[in-house]
Order: structure tokens, then C-alpha cells, then sequence
């Protein structure tokens, strides 16, 4: 269905089906996923856009200076998180102030501002959806241009290798493989 055709009460029902539904099964049961080394398999579809003669634009964000993790700064992981070995990494995020110099000793070519200030975001973003031919896909936003470079002319494992150091997975990694050998699986 079309989005201006569509009744928003059966968007809510796809939202929990395709969004919340997967999320509430990861809830659920992450033990025995994490435990079986199991798989999490994600379905989208592409659908077709009808010319109408309007613009759709998809704006692909990078890390913009917003304060939209101010509510989140209080936040602690519980302490069965399986996150929880990356507890400090979790609340030095939560509590960043945007602009920082973001130094990656592992992969110096990614060092960056961690954010670009919401004015110089706007300046470019509103330019572009004002186009009378606007691109398709627009790329806009701290460390974009390397993400989209990697996308374009990385191997498709190559987030696995930038951003294994930078958010510290093998810390996680070792704790969850010592909750693997301590945890016998049940199912119930």
C-alpha cells in the first residue's frame, strides 16, 4: 500500500510485527542465541516508487552534534548485560559532548570530529531536499564520506575489521566465550 493510502493503524501492526516483533524475540531468548551461536535472520523487501512527480531523497545521517542522548546520560546497562564488560565504554558514550576530536589509534585514517554541529548539518541537508531533481541518496554527516568510500569499494566484512578495536569487541567477545563454557544450553 501506498504511503498517503495507507491506514496508520496498520502500520503500527507492521511496526510490531517487522520492528518491535524481532526485537522482543532477541529479547526473549539472546541466551540461547548467544549460547548456540545462533542466527538472526532479517527480511526486507524494496518497493517500487510510482512517478508522481515527486522527489524522494533518503539522507544518509552520520554522527550529528544533537542532543538527543541527553535523556540517555543517566543510563546504566542492568547488570545481567550481556554488555555489561563494556559498561564504561557504554557510559563514556551516553555522556559524550559532541565535537570532540575522535582519535582511532587502530585505523589513524578514520580520526575525525566525532559530529557535525546541527547549523553546518542543516546548511546542506535543506539544499539538497530543495532540488528541483534532488539525488536519490544523499550522504551528509561526520565520517559519511568514509563510510560510503568503505561501502563502495570495501569488501563487505571490512566493518568487521574497523569496527571490531574501535567499540572494543574482543573485551566482549572474551567474556561471552567464559559465559558459553559456564552456561549448560536448556530449552524448555
Amino acid at each position: 500500500m501506498t504511503a498517503i493510502d495507507t491506514d496508520v493503524h496498520e502500520v503500527q501492526k507492521m511496526f510490531d510485527v517487522n520492528v518491535f516483533g524481532p526485537m522482543r524475540m532477541v529479547h526473549a531468548f539472546h541466551p540461547l542465541l548467544i549460547k548456540a551461536r545462533g542466527t538472526i535472520a532479517n527480511i526486507g523487501s524494496v518497493g517500487g516508487i510510482v512517478p508522481y512527480m515527486v522527489n524522494v531523497i533518503t539522507i544518509i545521517s552520520g554522527n550529528i552534534g544533537t542532543n538527543i542522548l541527553k535523556s540517555d546520560s543517566s543510563r546504566k546497562l542492568p547488570k545481567e548485560s550481556f554488555y555489561s564488560p563494556l559498561a564504561q565504554e557504554f557510559q563514556e558514550h551516553v555522556q559524550r559532548v559532541p565535537g570532540k576530536l575522535v582519535l582511532i589509534p587502530a585505523h589513524p585514517l578514520l580520526n575525525t570530529l566525532d559530529t557535525t554541529p546541527r547549523a553546518v548539518y542543516a546548511s546542506y541537508v535543506v539544499p539538497e531536499t530543495l532540488k528541483s531533481r534532488p539525488p536519490a541518496w544523499y550522504w551528509v554527516g561526520a565520517t559519511t564520506g568514509i563510510v560510503r568510500f568503505m561501502d563502495i569499494f570495501g569488501f563487505r566484512t571490512v566493518w568487521d575489521y574497523i569496527l571490531w578495536p574501535v567499540f572494543k569487541l574482543g573485551k566482549l567477545q572474551k567474556e561471552t566465550q567464559i559465559w558459553r563454557q559456564n552456561r549448560p544450553l536448556v530449552v524448555d
